[in-house]
């Protein structure tokens, strides 16, 4: 269950005399009012690594409080970040990690 979605209780004895076709398209119309959240989800915001700060780094996917400190850290000692593939010289950020970083990042 998700957010809008709305749970029917019939009464007593109405089931009995609805149409199993109605309760069908019941829970498919609770399928497409979930849709929208989904659209949602899919706009990612990108994220510049040189200048985000830590609440920006901690909204990527696989980036925690450590992971962002030594973004942060990598970046005031080595300077900006000349491609988002520099990231991989970030200690924890191996190529898993970056695959899963990339289409979410800038520089």
């Amino acid at each position: 269950m998700s957010d809008q979605q709305v749970v029917y209780v019939p009464i007593k004895g109405e089931i009995k005399n609805s149409d199993p076709s109605q309760l069908s398209a019941v829970g498919s119309s609770s399928i497409s009012s979930s849709s929208p959240s989904t659209t949602d989800s899919s706009t990612e915001k990108i994220v510049n690594i040189n200048t985000a700060s830590k609440a920006e780094l901690l909204t990527l996917n696989g980036v925690g409080d450590k992971k962002a400190e030594q973004i942060i850290n990598y970046r005031e000692q080595q300077g900006e970040f000349k491609s988002i593939e520099d990231l991989k010289q970030v200690q924890g950020i191996g190529d898993k990690i970056f695959e899963g970083l990339q289409d979410a990042i800038t520089v």
